[in-house]
């Protein structure tokens, strides 16, 4: 797959490591598969912040650079639409 570490991650974590279930879901519908897994590349935090930009890990507790995260989809009306993670 040409895509980013952080968002194989979180397919692989979706699909609960089945690599060739994610290639059959994947290369027929490649946005709705990440759409569904949440594993968004372009999202509102990445629109907002340059690669330098520090974000905290809600995960580790520790400020990782944003280039060194992804994030994953939510749709919580509590919160954010994003969750970054390291």
């Amino acid at each position: 797959l040409d895509i980013s570490n952080g968002r194989a991650n979180v397919l692989l974590m979706h699909f609960r490591w089945n690599k060739e279930k994610l290639y059959d879901t994947y290369y027929g519908d490649p946005e709705g598969t990440c759409l569904a897994a949440g594993a968004l590349e372009n999202d509102s935090l990445n629109d907002a912040r340059k690669p330098d930009d520090m974000v905290l890990c809600p995960v580790l507790f520790e400020e990782y650079r944003m280039d060194d995260t992804y994030s994953m989809g939510c749709t919580c009306k509590e919160h954010p639409k994003e969750h970054r993670f390291s």
